[in-house]
């Protein structure tokens, strides 16, 4: 009896033991997210980097007015912004090699001016020897958010390798010898809002990737304003202005199955060009506007008799046009096609030729700039995560964005982006 009434007693302890362990086990993972903290530097930690030392993941650094001359090592979820915005908040490489090296996933950068990351990036055999010179580097990360950040006289301004579905928003790349490059396997990344000017190279830069979104962006008195190089596919640029370039937007090798719509192309040397193989890219209801040469395939000889791409939609359109509804093919509006409209639809009797090649045929050009035409305002939608967030009947993966609802409201053929951050 002793025996049994022990061991009875010995059971009814266990359980609220168990309970117990349960309850801290509870607490522990919500201490995990209350014990998140917020450090200010140089209040706390007089450098930025002994702030990221000691912060835990999931922390909040912010950083003061004034300059700061270090290269920083991010390798924890964490988020870095200024007090005041990047015109009082200023990183300087200390010695020319990265200035934010980012090797986290979810890592938020905001804020500042980053500059002066001018050392040399050494690659053999596709690897990278010495990384130098880049003013944000993101490297095999995903989920990232770079903005509102100006990154001037650096080599690379923002340089993706390997990273994945990140979000570049609101940045500026200004004299840089490359503004925004994305490498090799930077995939599904959306770039948004981000303005690179007077880069002596490229303003934006893709090379060798698939399945990036670029939105609403300018690139502006670059050497190459846009570049999509080595097998770059299936892209989506949209709503983006290039202009006062030498080459406006530039397709090179082999980069295929691209989609450009809704873009601004001007003032520049070449508008578009298209070389080396690169085919089936999709390029209407832009605007070719004063270039020198609206498209060149100067370079095109001898790697391929032609580039046969597409240059109009591949679907019929309903638009309005001088107060009447149409359903049609559209093209591109190039300033320079003269021809009748006897219909009065809006677009050419006859195609325009962009390039002296039979390939190559806008079949429906555009008589007026794309903003005028318009389909009715019952078509117009705000949607989160849209299954398929392009106009016109083009089909693309779904966006997925942590942490933010992109908002694309479609008017017709006009489209306008939202990015909101969601709360929690």
């Amino acid at each position: 009896m002793e025996k049994r009434r022990e061991e009875k007693n010995m059971g009814t302890i266990k359980y609220p033991l168990f309970g117990v362990c349960i309850a801290f086990m509870f607490l522990g993972a919500f201490a995990g997210v209350v014990s998140a903290k917020t450090i200010y530097v140089p209040d706390n930690y007089v450098k930025i980097q002994w702030a990221v030392d000691n912060a835990s993941a999931g922390d909040t650094i912010i950083v003061r007015d004034g300059t700061y001359t270090e290269n920083v090592d991010v390798n924890k979820r964490l988020t870095i912004q200024s007090e005041n915005g990047p015109s009082r908040t200023i990183i300087s490489s200390a010695t020319g090699d990265v200035a934010f090296n980012v090797t986290a996933d979810y890592v938020n950068i905001s804020g500042f001016t980053i500059k002066n990351a001018t050392g040399r990036t050494i690659i053999e055999n596709h690897s990278f020897v010495r990384r130098a010179g880049h003013g944000i580097l993101l490297s095999d990360v995903k989920y990232c958010d770079i903005s509102n950040n100006t990154v001037s006289e650096n080599n690379f301004g923002i340089f993706l390798s390997s990273s994945c579905n990140n979000m570049l928003v609101n940045n500026r790349a200004l004299n840089n010898n490359f503004g925004i490059y994305l490498g090799s396997s930077s995939n599904s990344n959306t770039l948004m809002n981000n303005t690179a000017n007077a880069n002596s190279d490229c303003g934006i830069s893709l090379y060798d990737l698939s399945n990036n979104t670029l939105l609403n962006n300018k690139a502006l008195n670059n050497k190459y304003g846009i570049y999509l190089g080595f097998s770059s596919n299936n892209n989506t640029l949209m709503n983006n202005v290039v202009s006062n370039n030498k080459l406006g937007i530039f397709v090179f090798y082999s980069s295929n199955n691209n989609i450009f719509v809704n873009n601004v192309v001007s003032d520049n040397n070449y508008g578009i060009s298209l070389q080396r193989r690169s085919s089936n890219n999709k390029v209407y209801l832009n605007n070719f506007i004063n270039n020198t040469d609206h498209v060149t395939s100067v370079y095109l000889s001898p790697y391929s008799e032609g580039s046969a791409n597409i240059w109009n939609s591949t679907s019929e359109i309903a638009y309005t046009y001088n107060g009447k509804t149409y359903t049609s093919y559209l093209g591109n509006y190039w300033d320079d096609y003269i021809d009748r409209d006897d219909e009065k639809d809006g677009i050419g009797d006859h195609p325009y030729l962009p390039v002296d090649s039979d390939k190559d045929k806008d079949y429906y050009p555009l008589i007026e700039p794309f903003e005028n035409y318009f389909t009715p305002s019952e078509n117009i939608s705000a949607v989160r995560q849209p299954e398929n967030p392009y106009p016109i009947g083009e089909e693309r993966e779904k966006k997925k964005i942590p942490g933010f609802e992109l908002a694309l409201v479609i008017s017709g053929l006009l489209a306008t982006v939202y990015l909101l951050r969601v709360k929690g």
